[in-house]
């Protein structure tokens, strides 16, 4: 058996919006550094994600962590929008109400509380030899 090594590593700045990948990655608090520090949260008190609505994959995100900055814009092209993270959240929320036609809180949180269940989430590997046993 080979010795096992990581492919890739993803995260996810936004909580639903697009990835980045990375070399390597700092182990935070319940995930790694920078994944799902960000969320986009209805007034219902939902996540604006796929599962609410399919627009999520006609938004196209890109990152610049280490400066904290964003472009968003839509995947079949036209104007890009650029943010910081932290400086603009209130223009980041215009955008994304404006962007889902619902209004909606840019939330930042920075020790694991925006992963899936929060309590008891922590990093995830998943083995090319484990998604491959699924398909049997």
């Amino acid at each position: 058996m080979e010795n096992p090594f990581l492919s890739a590593i993803r995260i996810y700045p936004i909580k639903s919006l697009d990835p980045v990948e990375l070399k390597e990655a700092e182990v935070g608090i319940r995930s790694l550094r920078y994944d799902r520090e960000y969320a986009m949260l209805a007034e219902d008190g939902g996540f604006v994600n796929g599962k609410r609505t399919g627009k999520v994959n006609q938004l196209k995100a890109e990152y610049d962590l280490l400066n904290e900055r964003i472009r968003l814009s839509m995947r079949s092209g036209g104007e890009e929008k650029e943010f910081h993270l932290i400086k603009d959240k209130d223009s980041i929320e215009k955008f994304l109400s404006d962007f889902f036609e619902i209004k909606l809180h840019f939330l930042r949180r920075t020790n694991g509380e925006l992963m899936d269940i929060p309590g008891a989430s922590s990093v995830t590997i998943v083995s090319e030899a484990s998604l491959a046993s699924l398909q049997k």
